[in-house]
């Protein structure tokens, strides 16, 4: 792989309200629903919420075949227990996801206004949690980790009203946005969605973008909801491929969130380059 592209891009006030970093393994033949208070006992100190939900679905990402049509896939494997378990710290800024087939960190906002902790700070606790989770599937003998896929996602929340007023003015947020051609008959656009899928560097999986019109429900704010997804699979399941493949994706999503916004926005983010 080639190292994350171009300098690094670093905003003092992001637009983001969510990171979700997911690793996704063939279904675990040995877990069954006891063991996710098995697990949560390990690290109730730190995660003393939770909460039980249905299961996620799998899109496997192959950048050699022929992509499905836009939109969310969802197949979930014969025989699996209808269970998710979300564990959470105590302001609800932190999550953990397990299911037979998954392992998944969350960062969210919140109901406080908490800080984002950027991506060097979240890798050293995924690192740890996973690897942790790892200890407790050889320890209990429930199987072989077999990674098949990885998956970072972004969800942006860039407010209506600053540093633009409505979607005719979309192209002071986006630049895959050019607007109504001048002189036409197109009045000002309502509301506007944007759906775009990219190739990730060196075989590497693809990058989904999408951008749409929401509200809220905190503040009843409308918003233009960016969300990046980045899915691969990593060269194997070991430790330093699973994170090599993150470092290079996240480093990617990173500078495709600067391509795809604009430098007015930049500024009201607070927008600064490091080496």
């Amino acid at each position: 792989m080639n190292n994350a592209p171009r300098t690094h891009s670093h905003f003092e006030r992001p637009p983001v309200i969510e990171t979700v970093f997911d690793i996704q393994f063939h279904p675990l033949q040995g877990w069954e629903i006891p063991f996710f208070g098995l697990f949560w006992a390990t690290i109730r100190d730190r995660y003393p919420k939770f909460k039980v939900v249905p299961p996620l679905g799998t899109q496997i990402e192959d950048a050699s075949k022929p992509l499905p049509p836009l939109g969310v896939l969802v197949n979930l494997s014969a025989g699996l227990p209808p269970t998710r378990c979300w564990f959470f710290n105590e302001p609800e800024t932190q999550l953990i996801q397990v299911q037979s087939d998954r392992f998944i960190l969350n960062w969210k906002r919140g109901l406080i206004d908490a800080r984002y902790p950027h991506y060097e700070n979240i890798r050293p606790l995924l690192e740890r949690e996973w690897q942790h989770f790892c200890e407790f599937v050889g320890t209990n003998t429930l199987g072989k980790i077999e990674i098949r896929q990885c998956e970072i996602t972004y969800i942006n929340h860039i407010d209506v009203g600053i540093g633009w007023k409505d979607y005719g003015e979309l192209d002071a947020v986006l630049t895959v946005w050019s607007g109504n051609k001048p002189g036409g008959i197109l009045p000002t656009p309502d509301k506007a969605s944007v759906a775009i899928r990219y190739r990730l560097p060196d075989s590497m999986g693809r990058l989904h973008v999408l951008a749409e019109p929401a509200v809220r429900n905190e503040d009843n704010q409308e918003i233009l909801q960016l969300t990046m997804i980045a899915r691969g699979a990593p060269a194997s399941s070991e430790l330093k491929n699973v994170f090599d493949w993150f470092d290079h994706a996240q480093g990617f999503v990173r500078e495709a969130f600067v391509d795809l916004t604009t430098e007015r926005m930049h500024a009201i983010w607070e927008m600064k380059d490091q080496s």
